[in-house]
């Protein structure tokens, strides 16, 4: 068993790039928040299990089992800076954690073959508070941000790396913009259920297909006209944008370019 508290941590862009500041801390407390961003609890084996807190979740064929504990918190996603984030994480850290492995391919082959015997593993994931902002773009001071007043998950590895399974409820869900105008008239509560085959598995293309079930509480939104041209934009300059903006030196060659974008915005 294992238990860790990760404190303050934030997740911050460089100051060298073009992010708006209100925008530089990708993930981190949520303003107001003084507490641990994290708690972690790890369990394995038959007693840590039975220990192990998962909000009521079916462990009986779970080899181990993790709970954690987040505090509020604030997530910026800029679509570009997100994903060039995954890719590094994926190809840069797991890259060459991977390559580092595959250089012994008996040692890789005894890996897998442990792992295709593994038994279930459960990790149950609570917050009191998550705060989604979703920026019109970059530079720009134009944002939706998302509110839950709970939210917890319970993400579920199948024995025998048949697949795995994830189940997020969402309770007290608002939305506004940076007017600070409330786009729903009462808080609505989400359901998500997901259903995963593993990428590398023999099976034909519609039985990989991610199975995605959405419920949603009665939900009635108040969108002016200004937040219909504000979600356009948002998917262009924001969803739809290549450049990361983490970088000085492309403002030079791109800097018409932005100013336009700016204008327009």
């Amino acid at each position: 068993e294992m238990s860790l508290v990760v404190g303050d941590f934030r997740l911050e862009t460089s100051t060298f790039g073009r992010t708006c500041e209100t925008y530089r801390a990708i993930l981190g407390l949520a303003p107001g928040a003084s507490t641990s961003l994290l708690t972690i609890r790890y369990g394995k084996g038959a007693d840590a299990v039975r220990s192990c807190n998962v909000g009521g979740a079916d462990k009986l064929k779970c080899e181990a089992c993790a709970e954690i504990i987040l505090s509020p918190m604030r997530f910026v996603h800029i679509h570009s800076q997100v994903f060039t984030l995954i890719e590094y994480v994926n190809e840069g850290v797991f890259g060459a954690i991977t390559a580092s492995v595959a250089s012994s391919a008996a040692a890789a082959a005894i890996e897998v073959a442990k792992a295709s015997h593994d038994g279930e593993r459960l990790f149950y994931i609570v917050a009191s508070g998550f705060n989604l902002v979703v920026p019109q773009a970059a530079y720009s001071e134009e944002r939706f941000s998302f509110r839950a007043g709970n939210f917890d998950a319970h993400y579920r590895a199948l024995a025998d790396d048949v697949g795995s399974e994830a189940r997020v409820s969402l309770k007290a869900v608002t939305m506004s913009c940076n007017q600070q105008m409330q786009m729903v008239h009462l808080p609505v509560n989400m359901a998500v259920s997901v259903h995963l085959k593993p990428p590398l598995a023999c099976l034909a293309e519609d039985e990989k297909a991610t199975r995605v079930d959405m419920s949603i509480s009665h939900i009635r939104l108040l969108i002016a006209r200004p937040h219909y041209a504000q979600m356009m934009h948002t998917l262009d300059y924001n969803i739809g944008e290549q450049d990361t903006f983490l970088r000085e030196e492309k403002a030079r060659g791109k800097g018409g370019k932005e100013q336009a974008k700016r204008e327009a915005l």
